[in-house]
């Protein structure tokens, strides 16, 4: 498994207001053999989003017009949205934040400002989970139907 995700080049979409921290996720990502797209705000993820969703995604919680909690609620609202792993990242690292951020659907929470050489493992480990809980959701459904057949 995990040497599928090492060999492939995996979507990452940023969405973060400050164009310092997307330029900075860009390089370090792009480097350590991740397709990164930087977005300024939620809207534009949105708009993208329905041409198709990312591998991952990594949110910034405070932003203007749409913060990350509302992101991460709408995108969990289109279809395959279940799937997709969403980092939220904030420099809020209190606990009423982060209940905030997985009660919004988040995957995992991380405290900015991001050393995004360490964070890119993070992304792997993400995943690399995701991958395994749909192929034993898919296994479940096998079992299923053939029990039902």
């Amino acid at each position: 498994m995990s040497n599928r995700l090492s060999r492939r080049h995996r979507m990452v979409w940023v969405v973060d207001d400050d164009s310092t921290a997307r330029l900075l996720a860009e390089r370090v990502l792009h480097d350590d053999f991740f397709d990164v797209r930087t977005f300024a705000d939620g809207p534009s993820v949105l708009e993208a989003a329905q041409s198709g969703l990312p591998d991952i995604l990594v949110a910034d919680v405070m932003m203007p017009g749409m913060d990350g909690f509302e992101l991460c609620r709408a995108l969990r609202g289109l279809p395959m949205g279940g799937d997709l792993s969403i980092l939220m990242a904030t420099r809020l690292d209190d606990v009423d934040s982060i209940d905030r951020a997985f009660e919004a659907g988040a995957t995992d929470f991380t405290i900015k400002p991001i050393n995004w050489t360490i964070e890119s493992h993070r992304l792997r480990y993400l995943l690399r989970t995701g991958e395994l809980a749909r192929e034993l959701r898919q296994l479940r459904e096998e079992i299923s139907s053939l029990k039902k057949g």
